[in-house]
């Protein structure tokens, strides 16, 4: 993967997709914005809750804390609950950590929900979107690395040397030399 060194969250809403540098700043709110809320990473979907949650920076270790709204966080597959006591629990982030965010508690990735990754590294790339409605087969490539997937799941990511994929099912992000073909 090509890019800069450093801590950074990938994050796609509604065929949009956003990169944060997080080492821009020590913490970094997460939620829906009102009048009287502008959260750093700023997200539109009605699932998620003004003050959803929190990226931070505790001696020098990226953790995630989440406010556990009506519609919670799925982190890695597991929804995440409170701490003894009912206390905010810090997640420690490691590199390829996924987020769902407003599924209700299900790591389902749809019009509803916004899906993010945690990268330790930045693609380095401009991002460009494919559509991939209605495709079963999907053959995926950059350079001369190829990988062929039928039927893929959404939210996958494949990362070769000359460039970086994401899939999310009707559509298709692209970064650096990846290339998307479809049957």
């Amino acid at each position: 993967m090509n890019g800069c060194k450093g801590n950074y969250l990938t994050v796609v809403e509604n065929g949009r997709i956003a990169e944060y540098c997080l080492d821009d700043k020590k913490e970094w709110s997460l939620g829906r914005a009102d009048s009287e809320n502008i959260p750093d990473i700023r997200l539109e979907s009605t699932t998620i809750s003004r003050q959803h949650g929190t990226f931070g920076n505790i001696d020098g270790l990226w953790v995630y804390f989440d406010n556990y709204g009506k519609n919670g966080t799925v982190m890695n597959g597991k929804q995440l609950n409170k701490g003894i006591g009912g206390l905010k629990k810090a997640e420690i982030l490691q590199d390829g950590d996924v987020f769902v965010f407003g599924g209700a508690g299900r790591d389902v990735i749809c019009r509803g929900t916004v899906w993010a990754r945690f990268f330790e590294n930045s693609f380095g790339h401009e991002w460009r979107r494919v559509d991939t409605r209605d495709c079963t087969v999907l053959i995926f490539s950059a350079g001369t690395e190829k990988q062929k997937y039928d039927d893929p799941e959404k939210g996958m990511v494949l990362e070769f040397d000359e460039g970086t994929v994401i899939y999310m099912g009707n559509y298709t992000f692209l970064s650096g030399n990846a290339r998307v073909e479809t049957n």
